[in-house]
């Protein structure tokens, strides 16, 4: 791997390393500048922590720090095309931790398990370490991000497959491929359908993009290297109320046509329960299907989930214009676009109107 190239020239600033399990990472002894600390390597956390660092350099001494709990950068944009081989994964990723020391941020790969905000810490430990991390703060921007709410439909934490990360887009990939196997050894058409029927559950952005890149690789791609598979043995049903319901309405319009066009079912009926044998719709029809991925929803990181202040009906930090927690003022964090919702009078939440 060659060296980080940075857009802008960073300034020559001394890195810490993460101390020893058990260990407090403790303020910089060479000055007293204000810690902050962010929890997140998504686009949100990388981004502040590079907007901050760069701002910062020579007009104000500051102290950042980077936690996450992955040590690389997932391009999410581009997670359908990995899932698909339309891209490699790797080609997605970036290493974290060169990325912050070009900039003299302090980097540590480490899940959070729980926020002190009355005395300023945070309790984070590496998933290979039984120890636990003291981080102190003095502020605490929070860019947790979400995870798939699985728990909306029983049996879906179980056989149902995510749509998150990395390790998810090459295990959506390698089984895509595998149930093509499989139906290449069997004359058995109801065996074969329900093998090559393939259920994306969640009709925004996220589902509507996997199911389009879907239907490439197993029509565009794989349907040429199995001859032995009719062509018309591949099913492909994307269910959701609407499709990008969150998305102009021309716009979710003409996607809806494109899918339609290109073969797809699109199932409006809620999604009901996840079992071996495929997806049972609220209306108790079952779609046979040994590939059903989940995307519909996602719930906050339990973290913030624990958090004594102001929040959502779905648990969503509730901020300022200003993304303050509201709450406490002397001891309330920062928080992000994603999961967070800011209201302001005469508009509706930002989110959406921006």
């Amino acid at each position: 791997m060659g060296p980080v190239q940075a857009v802008d020239q960073p300034p020559m600033a001394q890195t810490t390393s993460v101390p020893a399990a058990g260990h407090v990472l403790a303020r910089p002894s060479a000055s007293l500048a204000p810690r902050i600390v962010i929890l997140g390597g998504g686009f949100a956390g990388v981004t502040t922590a590079l907007e901050l660092a760069k701002r910062c350099a020579g007009v104000l001494p500051v102290h950042i720090t980077l936690i996450s709990d992955q040590n690389f950068f997932l391009f999410t944009p581009m997670l359908a095309e990995a899932a698909t081989g339309a891209v490699e994964s790797r080609h997605i990723l970036y290493p974290i931790r060169p990325l912050c020391g070009a900039w003299g941020i302090e980097f540590g790969e480490m899940w959070v398990e729980a926020l002190d905000l009355d005395r300023r810490r945070i309790l984070a430990r590496h998933r290979r370490s039984p120890a636990r991390q003291q981080v102190h703060y003095d502020a605490l921007i929070i860019a947790l991000g979400a995870t798939p709410n699985v728990g909306m439909a029983p049996g879906a934490a179980e056989h149902a497959l995510t749509f998150k990360g990395a390790g998810d887009a090459v295990q959506i990939r390698n089984r895509v491929i595998d149930l093509f196997e499989a139906a290449a050894l069997t004359d058995d058409p109801w065996v074969r359908q329900r093998l090559l029927t393939f259920v994306v559950v969640g009709a925004g952005h996220a589902g509507t993009e996997l199911m389009a890149a879907l239907e490439e690789l197993t029509r565009g791609i794989l349907l040429r290297h199995f001859e032995s598979i009719p062509k018309d043995s591949v099913r492909l049903v994307l269910v959701g109320s609407a499709v990008l319901p969150q998305t102009a309405t021309n716009l979710a319009a003409y996607a809806k046509e494109q899918l339609l066009a290109r073969g797809i079912e699109l199932e409006t009926n809620r999604a009901g329960k996840v079992t071996e044998e495929g997806l049972t719709l609220q209306d108790g029809r079952l779609i046979p299907s040994a590939c059903v991925i989940w995307t519909a929803g996602n719930r906050v990181s339990l973290v913030v989930a624990d958090l004594p202040v102001a929040k959502t009906k779905d648990g969503r930090l509730l901020v300022n214009e200003f993304f303050k927690v509201k709450g406490p003022a002397a001891c309330t964090p920062w928080a992000t676009m994603r999961r967070r919702r800011v209201r302001t009078p005469g508009l509706r939440t930002w989110p959406r109107h921006r």
